[in-house]
Formats: structure tokens, sequence, C-alpha cells
């Protein structure tokens, strides 16, 4: 594989963990699943699977157990989201804690064992690295405003009133079942 298809490759698979990383904990320590958290959830499922499918074309040092943990994963957040199709939300919620678990442990290793590229990043340009994770930081910040906004937008638009519909209507404007708007940082 050549040198800038490579570089390409591991800068996808660690920005992505990254993000992976950063992103989880809004999910799990929310607690309202709402139109939100769907939005979120789907970010992370597309971060979570860009990392493991990157990290599958990194074979710089062969295939490792890191590859093992990427199809494993791959397997869990399907199974996550299978889950929450079937009504769910307990091996929903199992399989995506799971998942996040892992990639944390993965992350880990890689940051801690000397011969790994974050190792020597950190070594060679700690301030690079740490602009790189704040810049990463602020897109996923930016991110998270517009869905945010996107959700409670919406919420709004789909709560407004019909006339022709009583205040016991689950559509009514103060059903509970409508109420996604909450505050920022949620």
């Amino acid at each position: 594989m050549g040198t800038l298809l490579a570089t390409v490759i591991v800068i996808v698979h660690a920005s992505t963990g990254f993000l992976a990383i950063v992103l989880g904990p809004v999910n799990m320590l929310r607690r309202r699943r709402d139109a939100f958290h769907r939005v979120v959830g789907r970010t992370w499922v597309g971060l979570i699977w860009t990392t493991c499918l990157s990290g599958l074309f990194i074979v710089e040092n062969g295939i490792t157990v890191f590859h093992a943990l990427a199809v494993f994963t791959i397997g869990t957040v399907t199974l996550a989201l299978w889950r929450i199709r079937r009504g769910d939300p307990v091996g929903h919620a199992a399989h995506m804690i799971g998942s996040y678990l892992g990639l944390l442990i993965a992350f880990g290793f890689a940051a801690l064992l000397p011969a790994r590229l974050i190792q020597r990043t950190a070594a060679s340009d700690p301030v690079g690295l740490a602009i790189y994770a704040l810049v990463l930081i602020a897109a996923l910040g930016a991110w998270m405003a517009l869905l945010h906004w996107l959700t409670t937008r919406s919420a709004k638009h789909s709560a407004a009133p019909n006339r022709s519909e009583g205040p016991e209507s689950p559509e009514a404007p103060n059903s509970p079942r409508l109420t996604t708007s909450g505050s920022w940082p949620p």
C-alpha cells in the first residue's frame, strides 16, 4: 500500500476513533431517549464502523488482535442496532456500552504501547497532537449543536397544534411524547 494512502487510512482511523471516544458518553449519560439520542447514536455508529473498517486496512505490523477486535466490534454494534429495532432497549444498551468499553480498551493499548503511532506522535509533536485533538473536539461540538438544533426545531414543527384534536390527543402540544426539546448541553 502506498505511503500516502496508508497515512490517510491511519488519520481516518485515529480521528474517527477519537471522536467516537468523545461522543460515546453523550448518549450513555443522557437520561432521555429522544430524537437527539437517535441522531447522536447514528453519528456514533458511523464513527465506530469507520474506525473499525479503516483499522482493518492498517497492516503495517501484519494481522493483529486489533483486527479481530475491529471485526468483533462491527458485529456487536450491528447487534445493538438489531436489538433496538426488535424493541429490546436493554440488549441494545448492553451491546452499545460493551462496544464503547472495547473501544476504550483498544485505545488504551494503542496509546500505551511505545511502538504505536500515538506514542511516537505524542513524543515528537505533543503540541500538534493537542491542537489536532482540540480541532476535532470543536468540530464535534459544532456537529452536536447542529444536531440538537435540527432535532428541537423538527420537534417544535411537529408539535404544532391541530385544531381538530382535543387536549387529550397524543398530538396535542403538551403531550409528553412530543417533548424533545431540552437545554444544551443535554
